[in-house]
């Protein structure tokens, strides 16, 4: 009786999200706790390379092999709440990789439904690209000035050590005169993946075309080693400048 039951809610449940998925650009999805089998309504494999060949059935495991190395563990901290019965939904944001290799940020979050004794049976939710689409930079698929100033609004009665580096490409718009726009782009871009290679999981924006903003937990001997890292590495390319600034209530003063 029991198997029966939990039938028929994977029943209803995927026909009502089968229907949903014809008119949403979303990736819903039906996960099965119990059996660590997600399954996703949407044509999830046509931007994602996630188990080529098989039906649209997936584990976590297989699900985390698109998500941003750096996002990971903020994923599975989330999901492990849910399993834990901490949380009554997944909510959380995070980058996958698709099939060109770039970095979208996305939305996801579940309603979880439970059984009769009170444990995460399912869960009924979706991946949404557009969700999160106005705070990301469409070249670097970086944060952007909006979830800046969002975040930096959040820090104004913060307490904690966290401090603010801003840094640019130097003379970007002559770099573009004399190379041409193609070249400034590239340049924008792997100064954006040297900043996600050292941040450590922390948020990092392009806030403006030239301009970028990490936020950092570190102390200002590891900023330095951090900024120097940065010029070594672009420097066969352009010269870069930075500023730091405590992240708290003085930044808005």
């Amino acid at each position: 009786m029991l198997q029966e039951g939990k039938n028929t809610i994977i029943n209803n449940y995927s026909d009502v999200l089968e229907q949903m998925s014809k008119s949403t650009d979303d990736f819903l999805f039906f996960f099965d706790i119990k059996q660590d089998r997600n399954h996703f309504f949407g044509n999830i494999k046509k931007e994602y390379s996630i188990c080529e060949g098989k039906t649209n059935s997936y584990t976590i495991a297989e699900l985390l092999k698109i998500v941003h190395p750096s996002d990971q563990k903020i994923f599975e901290d989330s999901f492990n709440c849910v399993i834990q019965n901490k949380k009554d939904y997944f909510d959380t944001k995070c980058r996958l990789i698709n099939k060109s290799g770039r970095s979208i940020w996305v939305k996801c979050s579940a309603n979880v439904i439970k059984d009769e004794n009170g444990e995460p049976l399912f869960m009924a939710g979706r991946i949404s690209e557009s969700a999160l689409r106005h705070l990301c930079n469409p070249l670097t698929g970086l944060f952007n000035q909006i979830k800046l100033i969002n975040d930096l609004n959040k820090e104004i009665n913060s307490n904690n050590n966290r401090y603010l580096m801003l840094i640019d490409i130097d003379d970007l718009s002559a770099i573009n005169l004399s190379h041409g726009r193609d070249y400034g782009d590239k340049l924008l871009k792997l100064l954006s993946q040297k900043l996600e290679e050292v941040s450590d999981g922390d948020n990092i924006y392009h806030a403006e075309r030239n301009y970028f903003a990490l936020s950092i937990d570190k102390t200002s001997e590891e900023i330095t080693k951090i900024y120097d890292d940065i010029q070594s590495f672009m420097a066969d390319r352009c010269t870069v400048s930075a500023g730091v600034v405590p992240m708290n209530s003085s930044l808005f003063k």
